[in-house]
């Protein structure tokens, strides 16, 4: 796809290296660059008839990364014989939980919980731990500042 894509734009003038992907799955996007705004705004004001009606919209990484940020969870003091999918589990009564991942730190895990929406994020604004399994997991919105 990434071929056709670039035979689309090397129309334009100010376009960029080659395309390339990012990401799978839902979450698969084809970068492209320009160096113009006038091109840039040509392709993203409607859908692209050359590559089947596909959408391109302006990137930014940093937006992408405030927008799953605000989807998240920071769950630290996991148990280590608790499994990702006894914590994905637990916190699936709070919404649809997208992505749940482990990282092991000293003797404990800690994890990332992304749900689809922002909304379940917001019920941790004031509940600060949860019980999975009777083991108490501290529980942080993600969007939080670290310091």
């Amino acid at each position: 796809m990434c071929n056709e894509v670039d035979c689309a734009f090397s129309k334009f003038s100010s376009y960029g290296s080659r395309a390339r992907y990012e990401g799978s799955g839902d979450d698969k996007r084809i970068l492209v660059s320009f160096f113009a705004q006038a091109d840039l705004s040509s392709v993203t004001s409607g859908p692209c008839a050359d590559l089947l009606n596909l959408i391109f919209v302006q990137y930014s990484p940093a937006d992408m990364k405030r927008n799953v940020e605000a989807k998240s969870l920071f769950v630290t003091d996991i148990p280590l014989f608790l499994t990702e999918t006894q914590v994905h589990s637990a916190f699936s009564r709070y919404g649809s939980v997208v992505r749940c991942k482990f990282s092991l730190k000293k003797h404990y895990y800690t994890a990332m919980v992304q749900f689809a929406t922002e909304d379940p994020v917001a019920q941790f604004d004031d509940t600060w731990a949860i019980l999975c399994l009777r083991n108490s997991l501290r529980v942080c919105p993600a969007h939080y500042s670290k310091t």
